[in-house]
């Protein structure tokens, strides 16, 4: 990704994903990619938090 381009916040969600998926599998054993974001239900809405590690 270019650093003058334009892209959106869920291109840059995964492109950040998948360089942690890549260097976790670099680190070996004891390491765990759980999520790529966690669901939080309210009453009246419904939320997606980033959830890294």
């Amino acid at each position: 990704m270019a650093s003058n381009a334009d892209f959106t916040e869920s291109e840059l969600e995964q492109r950040i994903i998948t360089h942690i998926q890549k260097f976790l599998m670099e680190m070996g054993k004891g390491y765990a990619f759980v999520a790529r974001q966690q669901h939080i239900r309210t009453e009246k809405e419904d939320y997606y938090r980033p959830c890294f590690l």
